[in-house]
């Protein structure tokens, strides 16, 4: 591992500030140069999750890396399933280094050998994922939207500013990404989720409770890239806390003004494609489209104007806020409603068991927030601010 080696004595003979005080009360540059022999180890062995701790530790650390850190940095994200990750490692390794660089061979290999990975996502400009198994964001841009309080007495309508940039997810969170959730927190949830047996009238469904039936299983056919469903409010909370804790970013639930404003894509319109609902054929699983009574895999249909699937049908979305009737106390200069006490939560976006004409943008149901049933999943916000 000669070029392992080089690596080490590269960041050794580096220039670097000092480390905050460790709980070992070791010198500064002996605790630099025992990181980095861990990472030089777990790399020699193939440990590749570590070698990503060890690394992160380094960059957060307050000393300057070299450009060849950035190599060993792609190789670990590669072996440890993140292509994304190394593609963009490698990139800003030939960017620092050019073709004069040491590993610029190996460098151009990993990149290739990255974008040939089943785990290689191909994103539009833009878009970003924080790790392997979080859900790709789509960043957007400040503005405002209308909302129209739908069924109330002269239809109270509010334009709710949106000041600041956030990213929302593409997609809804899959079973897949909750299931990688799951496995790093020993999330068990509920066995008896309230299935969807049918629908009663337009606005009526119902439910049984299903012993055995999860956020796992919440339909005879369910796969990682079905929409997860069968997760309260307070579990979605749960997930919405690790991804924040596990990226260091800050994510939550969207308010419904944002998740308004992305459905709608910067537009005034009843429908998240127009103001005729024909023109949800080709963007939504409703009860015209869906072909196996319960959802389809995320992405299926057509985006939105932003580049965002499945804005409605498929599952209900839940939001961050309480749920109130009329629109009251809502702010309108975006600052962040209320979400405390054990209140009743808002629903959005309807699912693959309405009709078509009832998937307004606008309209909102409240949902207890200890409920789980398998119409109901989410999606996630970050903020970028």
């Amino acid at each position: 591992m000669t070029s392992l080696i080089r690596f080490v004595f590269a960041v050794f003979l580096f220039s670097h500030a000092p480390l905050p005080a460790q709980s070992q009360n070791l010198p500064p540059e002996i605790e630099f140069d025992l990181k980095v022999q861990e990472l030089a180890s777990h790399i020699e062995n193939e440990r590749w999750e570590q070698a990503l701790t060890a690394i992160n530790g380094l960059k957060d650390g307050q000393f300057k890396l070299p450009p060849s850190f950035l190599h060993f940095e792609g190789k670990a994200n590669l072996y440890a399933g993140n292509a994304n990750a190394a593609e963009k490692a490698w990139i800003a390794y030939l960017q620092a280094e050019g073709k004069g660089g040491k590993y610029y061979t190996e460098a151009l290999a990993g990149i290739v050998e990255a974008k040939q990975s089943p785990r290689y996502v191909a994103l539009a400009e833009g878009e970003f994922f924080d790790c392997a198994d979080c859900p790709i964001m789509v960043p957007l841009s400040p503005g405002k939207v209308e909302i129209t309080n739908l069924g109330a007495n002269g239809d109270q309508t509010l334009t709710l500013n949106i000041p600041y940039p956030f990213a929302i997810g593409k997609t809804e969170v899959t079973v897949g990404q909750f299931k990688k959730f799951a496995q790093e927190t020993g999330f068990r949830g509920q066995g008896d989720c309230l299935v969807h047996i049918t629908k009663l009238a337009q606005h009526e469904h119902k439910f049984e409770k299903r012993s055995g039936r999860s956020w796992r299983n919440s339909y005879a056919s369910t796969s990682d890239q079905h929409p997860v469903s069968c997760v309260s409010w307070y579990e979605a909370q749960a997930y919405v806390s690790w991804l924040s804790n596990k990226t260091g970013h800050s994510y939550r639930l969207p308010s419904e003004a944002e998740w308004t404003y992305a459905a709608k894509a910067g537009e005034n319109m009843a429908y998240q494609c127009g103001d005729d609902f024909a023109c949800l054929q080709q963007m939504a699983w409703t009860s015209s489209t869906a072909q196996r009574n319960q959802p389809e895999p995320v992405g299926t249909k057509s985006a939105n104007a932003w580049g965002l699937h499945d804005m409605t049908g498929n599952v209900w979305e839940l939001m961050h806020e309480c749920y109130d009737w009329p629109f009251k106390g809502v702010p309108t200069d975006g600052s962040l409603p209320d979400a405390s006490g054990d209140c009743k939560r808002i629903l959005k976006s309807g699912s693959w068991a309405q009709v078509p004409k009832y998937l307004i943008v606008d309209r909102r149901l409240s949902y207890a927030g200890d409920r789980w049933d398998s119409l109901t999943g989410f999606r996630v916000m970050r903020e970028l601010r």
